[in-house]
């Protein structure tokens, strides 16, 4: 084990103070995406998820000087992409991905 794992919280807390990198130790999801680094590096995004409606998602961590990447497009719902990656990927015959669907092997 190294020496962060093993410090306390408020250790480890000191050694990330002064380092240029988005790095909060030892914060629950939730905290995080409220944290001030996080927010003035544009961490997080809000996009209008379809099905789900808004929501909050991780925005690319790393930042270029000429370029802003961004989220393309929402997560997929469950069973989104099945059809897609069984038949049209690995070349499963839609009798095949029905009999998985009716077995609930997948959705």
């Amino acid at each position: 084990m190294n020496m962060v794992s093993r410090s306390r919280r408020s250790d480890q807390h000191e050694l990330s103070e002064g380092v240029s990198l988005c790095v909060r130790v030892g914060m629950n999801p939730l905290i995080r995406i409220q944290c001030d680094l996080v927010l003035a590096r544009n961490m997080v995004a809000e996009i209008e998820h379809p099905t789900c409606g808004p929501m909050k998602l991780v925005n690319t961590p790393v930042k270029y000087s000429h370029s802003e990447p961004s989220i393309r497009s929402a997560p997929p719902t469950l069973g989104q992409h099945t059809d897609e990656i069984l038949g049209d990927i690995l070349g499963m015959s839609e009798g095949d991905i029905e009999r998985l669907k009716e077995e609930g092997v997948v959705s």
